[in-house]
Protein backbone atom coordinates (compact mmCIF):
# COMPACT_ATOMS: atom_id res chain seq x y z
CA UNK A 1 0.00 0.00 0.00
CA UNK A 2 3.02 2.15 0.95
CA UNK A 3 6.49 2.69 -0.83
CA UNK A 4 9.45 0.72 0.05
CA UNK A 5 12.47 1.75 1.38
CA UNK A 6 14.89 2.15 -1.27
CA UNK A 7 17.90 -0.65 -0.92
CA UNK A 8 20.11 -0.13 -3.51
CA UNK A 9 24.18 0.51 -3.32
CA UNK A 10 25.12 3.66 -5.42
CA UNK A 11 28.81 4.49 -6.43
CA UNK A 12 30.33 7.67 -5.78
CA UNK A 13 32.71 9.30 -7.39
CA UNK A 14 35.72 11.37 -5.43
CA UNK A 15 37.35 13.32 -7.74
CA UNK A 16 40.02 14.44 -5.33
CA UNK A 17 41.26 10.75 -4.98
CA UNK A 18 39.83 9.30 -7.98
CA UNK A 19 38.15 6.23 -5.84
CA UNK A 20 35.17 4.72 -6.36
CA UNK A 21 33.14 3.75 -2.82
CA UNK A 22 30.14 1.34 -2.43
CA UNK A 23 27.68 3.00 0.12
CA UNK A 24 24.29 2.77 1.82
CA UNK A 25 21.12 4.63 1.19
CA UNK A 26 21.50 5.95 4.67
CA UNK A 27 25.14 6.68 4.28
CA UNK A 28 24.59 8.28 0.53
CA UNK A 29 21.73 10.58 2.21
CA UNK A 30 24.23 11.38 5.10
CA UNK A 31 27.05 12.43 3.05
CA UNK A 32 24.95 14.48 1.03
CA UNK A 33 23.04 16.37 4.06
CA UNK A 34 26.70 17.26 5.57
CA UNK A 35 27.85 18.42 2.19
CA UNK A 36 25.13 20.39 0.46
CA UNK A 37 22.17 22.60 1.68
CA UNK A 38 18.60 22.36 -0.36
CA UNK A 39 16.64 25.73 -1.24
CA UNK A 40 13.77 24.92 -3.18
CA UNK A 41 15.00 22.80 -6.43
CA UNK A 42 18.56 24.30 -6.17
CA UNK A 43 20.98 22.28 -4.82
CA UNK A 44 24.09 23.51 -4.16
CA UNK A 45 27.92 21.62 -3.10
CA UNK A 46 29.48 23.26 -0.51
CA UNK A 47 32.59 21.00 -1.10
CA UNK A 48 33.57 21.07 -4.42
CA UNK A 49 35.98 17.92 -4.22
CA UNK A 50 32.46 16.23 -4.05
CA UNK A 51 30.80 15.64 -6.68
CA UNK A 52 27.54 13.84 -7.34
CA UNK A 53 25.44 14.97 -10.66
CA UNK A 54 22.46 17.15 -8.89
CA UNK A 55 19.69 14.95 -11.04
CA UNK A 56 21.04 11.87 -8.87
CA UNK A 57 21.05 13.71 -5.47
CA UNK A 58 17.45 15.18 -6.06
CA UNK A 59 16.88 11.72 -6.89
CA UNK A 60 18.34 9.83 -4.51
CA UNK A 61 16.54 11.92 -1.74
CA UNK A 62 13.11 11.56 -3.48
CA UNK A 63 13.41 7.84 -3.47
CA UNK A 64 14.35 8.22 0.05
CA UNK A 65 11.61 10.50 1.76
CA UNK A 66 8.97 9.09 -0.60
CA UNK A 67 8.65 6.47 2.34
CA UNK A 68 7.44 8.96 4.84
CA UNK A 69 3.80 8.53 5.19
CA UNK A 70 1.70 10.42 8.32
CA UNK A 71 -1.41 9.13 9.42
CA UNK A 72 -3.07 11.68 11.27
CA UNK A 73 -6.82 13.12 12.74
CA UNK A 74 -7.26 16.79 11.87
CA UNK A 75 -7.59 18.30 15.58
CA UNK A 76 -5.03 15.98 17.02
CA UNK A 77 -2.27 17.85 19.40
CA UNK A 78 0.15 15.18 18.79
CA UNK A 79 -0.77 14.72 15.22
CA UNK A 80 -0.30 18.47 14.37
CA UNK A 81 3.30 18.50 16.69
CA UNK A 82 4.42 15.86 13.89
CA UNK A 83 3.28 17.56 10.62
CA UNK A 84 4.24 21.41 12.03
CA UNK A 85 8.16 19.62 12.44
CA UNK A 86 7.94 18.09 8.99
CA UNK A 87 6.89 21.54 7.79
CA UNK A 88 9.47 23.05 9.47
CA UNK A 89 12.10 21.19 8.97
CA UNK A 90 11.12 21.04 4.91
CA UNK A 91 10.83 16.98 4.67
CA UNK A 92 8.83 15.77 2.23
CA UNK A 93 6.35 13.57 3.15
CA UNK A 94 2.82 12.60 2.71
CA UNK A 95 0.04 13.21 4.69
CA UNK A 96 -3.35 10.96 5.01
CA UNK A 97 -5.66 12.11 7.56
CA UNK A 98 -8.97 9.24 8.83
CA UNK A 99 -11.70 9.47 10.80
CA UNK A 100 -10.27 8.38 14.75
CA UNK A 101 -13.99 7.83 15.22
CA UNK A 102 -14.18 5.16 12.15
CA UNK A 103 -10.92 3.83 11.88
CA UNK A 104 -9.92 2.20 8.41
CA UNK A 105 -8.69 -2.19 8.78
CA UNK A 106 -5.52 -1.21 7.47
CA UNK A 107 -4.96 1.45 10.46
CA UNK A 108 -6.29 -0.77 13.13
CA UNK A 109 -3.41 -3.38 11.98
CA UNK A 110 -0.63 -0.99 11.38
CA UNK A 111 -1.34 0.86 14.51
CA UNK A 112 -0.41 -1.33 17.77
CA UNK A 113 -2.54 1.13 19.59
CA UNK A 114 -4.54 1.91 17.43
CA UNK A 115 -3.90 5.78 18.35
CA UNK A 116 -2.81 8.16 15.42
CA UNK A 117 0.08 9.80 14.84
CA UNK A 118 1.85 6.97 12.94
CA UNK A 119 4.38 7.17 10.64
CA UNK A 120 5.38 4.72 7.72
CA UNK A 121 9.00 4.43 6.95
CA UNK A 122 8.78 2.38 4.47
CA UNK A 123 7.61 -0.74 5.97
CA UNK A 124 8.31 0.29 9.42
CA UNK A 125 5.59 2.24 11.61
CA UNK A 126 6.37 4.43 13.85
CA UNK A 127 4.18 5.45 16.68
CA UNK A 128 3.95 7.50 19.54
CA UNK A 129 4.25 11.49 18.63
CA UNK A 130 7.31 12.27 20.70
CA UNK A 131 9.54 9.02 19.04
CA UNK A 132 8.34 10.61 15.63
CA UNK A 133 9.43 13.93 16.20
CA UNK A 134 13.51 11.97 17.79
CA UNK A 135 13.36 9.96 14.27
CA UNK A 136 12.02 13.13 12.19
CA UNK A 137 15.09 15.61 13.92
CA UNK A 138 17.57 12.49 12.82
CA UNK A 139 16.92 13.37 9.06
CA UNK A 140 17.00 17.28 9.13
CA UNK A 141 20.08 18.38 8.30
CA UNK A 142 20.59 20.34 11.39
CA UNK A 143 19.82 18.39 14.55
CA UNK A 144 17.04 20.12 16.59
CA UNK A 145 18.65 18.88 20.07
CA UNK A 146 21.18 20.33 21.98
CA UNK A 147 24.99 18.28 21.47
CA UNK A 148 25.31 18.36 25.38
CA UNK A 149 23.66 14.99 26.49
CA UNK A 150 22.20 15.54 29.33
CA UNK A 151 20.69 18.86 27.80
CA UNK A 152 19.40 16.36 25.39
CA UNK A 153 17.65 14.34 28.05
CA UNK A 154 16.49 17.84 29.62
CA UNK A 155 15.02 18.53 26.72
CA UNK A 156 13.22 15.33 26.15
CA UNK A 157 11.69 15.75 29.70
CA UNK A 158 10.16 18.85 29.15
CA UNK A 159 8.73 17.36 26.14
CA UNK A 160 7.31 14.75 27.88
CA UNK A 161 6.00 16.95 30.45
CA UNK A 162 3.74 18.11 27.60
CA UNK A 163 1.45 15.37 27.37
CA UNK A 164 0.30 16.03 31.04
CA UNK A 165 -0.53 19.53 29.39
CA UNK A 166 -2.57 18.25 26.97
CA UNK A 167 -4.44 15.79 28.69
CA UNK A 168 -5.59 18.37 31.29
CA UNK A 169 -6.15 21.33 29.12
CA UNK A 170 -9.01 18.52 27.20
CA UNK A 171 -10.29 17.79 30.51
CA UNK A 172 -10.93 22.06 31.73
CA UNK A 173 -12.74 21.70 28.13
CA UNK A 174 -14.90 18.82 28.57
CA UNK A 175 -15.53 19.29 32.51
CA UNK A 176 -19.08 19.08 32.81
CA UNK A 177 -19.79 20.66 35.89
CA UNK A 178 -18.40 23.85 38.01
CA UNK A 179 -16.90 21.31 40.81
CA UNK A 180 -15.14 19.32 37.51
CA UNK A 181 -13.47 22.48 35.66
CA UNK A 182 -12.43 24.02 38.73
CA UNK A 183 -10.81 20.59 39.70
CA UNK A 184 -9.18 20.80 36.29
CA UNK A 185 -8.63 24.33 36.39
CA UNK A 186 -6.57 23.91 39.48
CA UNK A 187 -4.36 21.01 37.93
CA UNK A 188 -3.79 22.97 34.89
CA UNK A 189 -2.50 25.79 37.22
CA UNK A 190 -0.20 24.06 38.89
CA UNK A 191 0.95 22.45 35.52
CA UNK A 192 1.44 26.10 34.09
CA UNK A 193 3.38 27.03 36.98
CA UNK A 194 6.47 24.72 36.37
CA UNK A 195 6.70 25.86 32.49
CA UNK A 196 6.42 29.47 34.13
CA UNK A 197 9.22 29.04 35.92
CA UNK A 198 11.05 27.23 32.88
CA UNK A 199 10.68 30.07 30.83
CA UNK A 200 11.93 32.58 33.37
CA UNK A 201 15.40 31.14 32.97
CA UNK A 202 15.05 30.97 28.82
CA UNK A 203 13.48 31.95 26.28
CA UNK A 204 12.06 29.01 24.74
CA UNK A 205 11.08 26.18 27.09
CA UNK A 206 14.76 24.35 27.36
CA UNK A 207 16.92 27.37 25.89
CA UNK A 208 17.14 30.34 24.64
CA UNK A 209 16.66 28.94 20.53
CA UNK A 210 14.10 26.90 19.14
CA UNK A 211 14.13 23.25 19.76
CA UNK A 212 12.62 20.16 19.42
CA UNK A 213 10.79 20.41 22.83
CA UNK A 214 9.17 23.04 21.44
CA UNK A 215 7.66 22.09 18.80
CA UNK A 216 5.77 19.29 21.13
CA UNK A 217 3.79 22.40 22.76
CA UNK A 218 3.76 24.86 20.09
CA UNK A 219 0.30 23.14 18.43
CA UNK A 220 -1.03 22.73 22.19
CA UNK A 221 -3.00 25.85 22.58
CA UNK A 222 -3.77 26.16 19.33
CA UNK A 223 -7.43 25.24 20.51
CA UNK A 224 -7.70 28.56 22.98
CA UNK A 225 -7.85 31.04 19.64
CA UNK A 226 -10.28 28.85 18.54
CA UNK A 227 -12.94 28.72 21.59
CA UNK A 228 -11.83 32.09 22.55
CA UNK A 229 -15.33 33.73 21.54
CA UNK A 230 -17.00 30.80 23.94
CA UNK A 231 -14.90 31.75 27.21
CA UNK A 232 -15.65 34.04 29.75
CA UNK A 233 -12.17 33.03 31.57
CA UNK A 234 -8.61 33.94 31.11
CA UNK A 235 -6.53 30.78 30.86
CA UNK A 236 -3.14 32.10 31.07
CA UNK A 237 -4.04 35.15 33.93
CA UNK A 238 -1.11 35.05 36.00
CA UNK A 239 1.26 33.96 33.49
CA UNK A 240 2.94 36.31 31.44
CA UNK A 241 5.72 34.49 30.51
CA UNK A 242 3.79 31.46 29.33
CA UNK A 243 1.57 33.96 27.40
CA UNK A 244 4.08 35.67 25.52
CA UNK A 245 5.83 31.93 25.13
CA UNK A 246 2.30 30.79 23.59
CA UNK A 247 1.93 33.91 21.40
CA UNK A 248 6.25 33.43 20.28
CA UNK A 249 4.84 29.89 18.89
CA UNK A 250 1.91 30.76 17.17
CA UNK A 251 3.48 33.18 15.18
CA UNK A 252 5.48 30.11 13.32
CA UNK A 253 4.74 30.58 9.76
CA UNK A 254 4.45 26.96 9.66
CA UNK A 255 2.16 26.19 12.59
CA UNK A 256 -0.74 27.93 10.23
CA UNK A 257 -0.29 25.98 7.45
CA UNK A 258 0.05 23.07 9.61
CA UNK A 259 -3.44 22.84 10.26
CA UNK A 260 -6.37 22.30 8.25
CA UNK A 261 -8.62 25.06 6.92
CA UNK A 262 -11.47 24.80 9.06
CA UNK A 263 -9.45 23.65 12.33
CA UNK A 264 -11.16 26.02 14.82
CA UNK A 265 -14.99 25.05 12.81
CA UNK A 266 -14.00 21.48 14.20
CA UNK A 267 -12.38 22.21 17.26
CA UNK A 268 -15.69 24.18 18.10
CA UNK A 269 -17.67 21.10 17.45
CA UNK A 270 -15.70 18.47 18.93
CA UNK A 271 -16.28 20.68 22.05
CA UNK A 272 -19.63 21.42 22.11
CA UNK A 273 -20.47 17.75 21.44
CA UNK A 274 -19.66 16.82 24.80
CA UNK A 275 -21.78 19.91 26.38
CA UNK A 276 -18.55 21.10 28.63
CA UNK A 277 -19.68 23.62 31.76
CA UNK A 278 -17.83 26.74 30.27
CA UNK A 279 -19.74 26.88 26.81
CA UNK A 280 -23.16 26.83 29.10
CA UNK A 281 -21.80 30.31 30.87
Amino acid sequence: MYPKQLNKNLIVHYDHCQQQRNLSITQIIKIIFNKITINESLIQLHNQNFVIPNLIIQFIIYLFYMSLVLVASKTCPHCIRVVLTLNHLKIPYELKYIDIENRPDWFIKASPLEKVPILFVGDAVLFESLVILDYINTLAPQSLLPKDNLQIALNRSRAEFSQEIIEILWSVFSAKTLEAFDLQMKELRWLFSSLESWLQQTKFISDNVLTLADFAYAPIFTIIPALKQFMDFDIFDGFPRLRAYIDTLHALPELKMSLVENYDQLIQKKIQSREPYFWKQ
